[in-house]
């Protein structure tokens, strides 16, 4: 597999591997994993969890359908606790073996190394080339490679589910989100090292002929360090909460303001991120992107089934929850 990092970290698999597949409520076609990535600050809000509802990273696995005619997220928080994640911290070894990679190639190649455009305030990167960001020969994964579908720390999970649409241009709405309720857990240290790998991302500049001519940070995260889009209103659009036991319960439409939103994002502007996903208009609110850079080497995921244990009675209820974009 192949990963990139810019505004977020995105992970693709090589040309020849497969990356499983999964099955989702009222639809009875199959959806293909293409990729992953994670953003700095959720996309999500989910009130009565996290800070304000809102978490400090948030991770999407991407499929499109096997008809070719839509897309699905599956979705989780990412929140930090006392432990270390261990599938996490394989795929942090791979985008780290990377970025050093870049960093060393960056000091071997030019010595313009601060042509950056990054406006973060939120962290001090170290310069470039001054620092070990991986010391080991070769990121140390398990045999038959790392499954992002092992990611979550509590398999009893329930799901938030939704029409929405891409949170890049044109913004379609061809997306069918489905969110975890429950997040998984990283470490402090984990997380502090996924920030740095997004907001001291390197850039390597090369001329017309190919060669490398400057190194700089070129992070698009905003001055806070989010690569999150703002929440989003639903519009009238449903959000149903799927647990294991049942019964479903539609979400209500508590609404967004647009005073959260850029609290949220730190001023953020849409149209300023660019996601391999794009995002709708819920008052629970999502984003996934697709703009990063080459990490880790690993092989394919095992398929999802998201219809398990899920009832299909749906019952009015009260929960503070706000949804958004893909």
């Amino acid at each position: 597999m192949r990963g990139e990092y810019i505004i977020g970290l995105l992970v693709k698999p090589k040309t020849g591997c497969s990356f499983g597949s999964m099955n989702i409520p009222h639809s009875p076609n199959k959806f293909n994993a293409l990729q992953f990535h994670i953003h700095t600050y959720s996309e999500h809000q989910i009130l009565g969890q996290g800070d304000g509802g809102y978490f400090p990273a948030e991770l999407h696995v991407v499929h499109q359908e096997e008809t070719l005619d839509s897309f699905a997220v599956f979705g989780t928080m990412i929140s930090t606790g006392d432990s270390d994640h261990p599938v996490f911290e394989w795929f942090l070894q791979g985008w780290e073996a990377v970025a050093q990679q870049v960093e060393n190639e960056c000091v071997a190649g030019t010595t313009v190394l601060d042509d950056s455009i990054s406006v973060v305030q939120s962290i001090q990167c170290p310069a470039i080339g001054s620092r070990t960001i991986f010391n080991g020969t070769s990121p140390t994964f398990p045999e038959g490679a790392p499954n992002v579908y092992d990611l979550p720390t509590n398999p009893d999970f329930g799901i938030f589910t939704y029409k929405g649409g891409l949170t890049t241009p044109p913004c379609t709405e061809i997306v069918n989100w489905n969110l975890l309720d429950t997040p998984m857990e990283i470490s402090e240290s984990q997380l502090q090292r996924l920030q740095s790998l997004v907001l001291c991302y390197v850039s390597k500049n090369t001329n017309d002929a190919g060669s490398l001519e400057s190194c700089g940070f070129g992070t698009v995260a905003s001055s806070t360090g989010s690569t999150s889009r703002p929440p989003q209103p639903l519009l009238g659009r449903e959000v149903i909460h799927r647990c294991p036991g049942g019964p479903d319960v539609t979400v209500e439409d508590i609404g967004v303001t647009e005073e959260a939103a850029l609290a949220f994002s730190g001023g953020l502007v849409e149209g300023t991120q660019s996601d391999a996903e794009s995002g709708s208009t819920e008052p629970a609110s999502t984003t996934p992107d697709n703009n990063e850079q080459d990490t880790t080497e690993s092989s394919g995921i095992s398929n999802l089934n998201l219809m398990s244990g899920l009832t299909t009675i749906i019952v009015t209820a009260t929960l503070g929850m706000i949804l958004g974009t893909f």
